[in-house]
């Protein structure tokens, strides 16, 4: 068994908190779930119909300052402000990134506002 797993949950009802309601009061339904998985730790995140939305939502606890789809190749460049939200997408030994490109079916590319703008600019260079 691993040791964390990402799990994606929607509701068609806007009253209902999906992630709160697989949590439960004082996460007692997760960990029910946790203890059948041998201990293995869950983040519940939300589903969305937005790509963007639901990279951003799986790359949590990270702030994300954008996202460049590519749906054809199902890639994304995802962008940070800081190292510190960097680190936090990227997580102890890559695991929440991999976990959150096997959720999302995305290959993430991730990188720093500074890495994205000279990437830009090294493309528009090309062309000229």
């Amino acid at each position: 068994p691993g040791v964390r797993a990402k799990i994606a949950v929607k509701t068609n009802d806007h009253r209902i908190d999906p992630v709160g309601a697989c949590i439960g009061m004082r996460g007692t339904r997760i960990q029910a779930v946790q203890q059948e998985l041998n201990g293995e730790r869950i983040d519940v995140v939300v589903w969305s119909d937005d790509p963007a939305q639901y990279i951003a939502s799986a790359l949590e606890p990270a702030d994300v300052s954008g996202i460049v789809l590519d749906e054809d190749a199902k890639s994304a460049d995802i962008i940070f402000a800081t190292n510190d939200q960097l680190a936090r997408a990227i997580g102890s030994q890559g695991q929440n990134v991999r976990l959150a490109s096997d959720l999302t079916g995305y290959k993430l590319d991730m990188m720093l506002e500074e890495e994205y703008r000279a990437r830009q600019q090294n493309e528009a260079q090309q062309y000229l």
